[in-house]
């Protein structure tokens, strides 16, 4: 008798539900284009009820795998990573006392993404692999890592590099985020404690799509010289690329944070970011939030440290 492929595409569409990664990959590998990894599905099911993608004819459950789910701290000399599985949903990112004490933006930003019912389903995973997600200002000015399953093993990459690759070919992932790994070491520089702050500027106040986001993390005590020790700026918001702002962030380095200097820093957000125009609003009153909210941040910083 011919041997079957147990994933041999059915008529109508198939829920596939691995009990591990290696079972995941494993369906991926057979069903290939035809198979589609989701977890929470949120935005899959939004973007299939609007007509934007077409409704894959098998889906790859993620959600009893055990291995994706979880939240710790590693520490060793000197240094401190915070691990967040990728199937941890928006809920439990906005009250987990972990994430909260060593990554405060994120826990800012998974609480004012979309409204409570989504929050309860939706996970921090796909919420990065939107590629525009609110949540992945947070992460960045975290310096996040994306730790992928494909088969093999396990590989690492920033999740800065991961945006500038995804530019180029934006295509859904056949690997599988398995979980995230935040730097919590730098923005607590020689053991102060640092500041972050995350704001979302939406069309109104609840549960509305994000016109700008914002992130920031820094060291809150600056140099001799005046300029701080550590700063991390990123910036997305609607169909906007999600960007970490590294000229405006040297500029603060090498400079005495200082009225003029901030001035500077209000045109250099500018002019890096290419924020995205749609019907809610234009490029430039993007760019100009952006640059007004962080910039209303870092004079907060300055004040602090002149008094």
């Amino acid at each position: 008798m011919m041997a079957t492929n147990p994933y041999e595409l059915p008529s109508v569409p198939q829920v596939w539900q691995p009990a591990d990664l290696e079972q995941a990959w494993e369906a991926k590998q057979a069903l290939g284009d035809d198979g589609r990894f989701a977890a929470g599905g949120t935005l899959l099911r939004t973007q299939w009820e609007s007509g934007l993608v077409p409704m894959p004819r098998h889906l790859i459950s993620l959600e009893g795998i055990a291995s994706m789910r979880g939240v710790y701290a590693l520490y060793t000399a000197g240094a401190s990573e915070l691990h967040i599985g990728a199937l941890t949903t928006l809920s439990d990112g906005a009250q987990h006392a972990l994430i909260e004490r060593q990554a405060p933006a994120l826990t800012e930003a998974c609480k004012r993404i979309a409204a409570p019912s989504v929050r309860r389903q939706g996970t921090l995973g796909g919420n990065v692999l939107s590629q525009v997600g609110d949540s992945i200002p947070a992460l960045l000015v975290n310096d996040a890592t994306l730790v992928w399953y494909q088969g093999s093993g396990w590989t690492e990459q920033l999740l800065n590099d991961w945006l500038e690759q995804k530019k180029k070919d934006p295509a859904p992932e056949r690997k599988i985020l398995s979980h995230l790994m935040l730097n919590t070491t730098e923005w607590g520089l020689d053991g102060e404690k640092g500041l972050q702050k995350f704001v979302k500027v939406g069309r109104r106040e609840a549960f509305t799509a994000s016109v700008v986001t914002v992130a920031l993390a820094m060291s809150d005590v600056p140099r001799k010289n005046g300029s701080l020790k550590y700063i991390r700026l990123a910036v997305g918001g609607g169909a906007s690329p999600v960007i970490r702002l590294t000229e405006a962030e040297q500029l603060l380095l090498d400079k005495p944070l200082s009225g003029k200097l901030l001035g500077q820093i209000h045109s250099s957000i500018q002019a890096q970011w290419p924020a995205a125009h749609d019907a809610f609003a234009s490029s430039d009153y993007r760019k100009l939030a952006a640059a007004n909210v962080l910039v209303a941040e870092l004079w907060k910083l300055l004040k602090s440290s002149s008094s």
